[in-house]
């Protein structure tokens, strides 16, 4: 990032950064003022359009892309804010792929999102906690749900939804995988436990169930 405009006041063991402006190689851009004080940092800001690639480990930045626009006040060590993703995509993702083969010639490696949105909290110990999150991909998939991730932990109570419309077939799979339809979505819940390192979830052990009826559901069909 570079500085497009810094000003600031000095008096005693206190800072106050009435303004600042950054921006990246890519059209993205931060703003807002900052405190600081007893040493502590306060702040209010705002960013545009920053590459993914630039906020998040690379480990998980080669899983998704995007632009991040949203705003954030830090007070006490702890930051809150909302964020939304625009041109998100997902690649290479295990359990999507997974979902995928129940689906008749469907290929989920790589997702698209046309709406990818959630609110945060990160403390001062790396713990972030995400609510409120909504995805919606034009494949059909949907997702909604809250979560924590943290360096020794990880653990999300999520819903994931399949559209019904173009899949006659899902209905088979109720109550093996799916758990109800609402909003023209099948949906199925989805826990996510473990650690960074070694994550769980509990939705393989349904997916492998729901697959091995679907021979079955094909004769039906028929």
């Amino acid at each position: 990032l570079s500085i497009e405009r810094f000003s600031a006041e000095h008096s005693g063991n206190r800072w106050h950064i009435g303004s600042f402006a950054l921006k990246d190689t890519e059209g993205g851009a931060v703003a807002g003022s900052a405190t600081h004080e007893n040493s502590a940092w306060g702040a209010e800001f705002s960013w545009q359009d920053l590459a993914l690639g630039a906020l998040l480990p690379a480990d998980t930045a080669k899983h998704l892309e995007g632009k991040s626009s949203g705003d954030a006040v830090m007070k006490d060590g702890v930051l809150r804010g909302q964020m939304k993703i625009a041109d998100a995509n997902t690649k290479t993702v295990g359990l999507l792929v997974k979902i995928a083969g129940l689906l008749d010639g469907e290929d989920w490696s790589d997702v698209p999102w046309k709406i990818f949105r959630f609110d945060f909290v990160r403390h001062n110990d790396g713990r972030v906690e995400f609510s409120d999150l909504q995805m919606l991909s034009p494949k059909g998939l949907a997702v909604r749900g809250s979560g924590h991730f943290a360096p020794d932990s990880l653990g999300a109570d999520l819903q994931v939804g399949i559209r019904r419309e173009g899949r006659p077939y899902l209905g088979a799979f109720v109550p093996v995988l799916f758990s109800h339809e609402r909003d023209g979505y099948y949906w199925t819940p989805l826990k996510v436990g473990g650690t960074p390192n070694a994550p769980k979830e509990d939705l393989t052990t349904r997916i492998v169930a729901a697959l091995a009826i679907a021979p079955a559901v094909g004769a039906a069909e028929t």
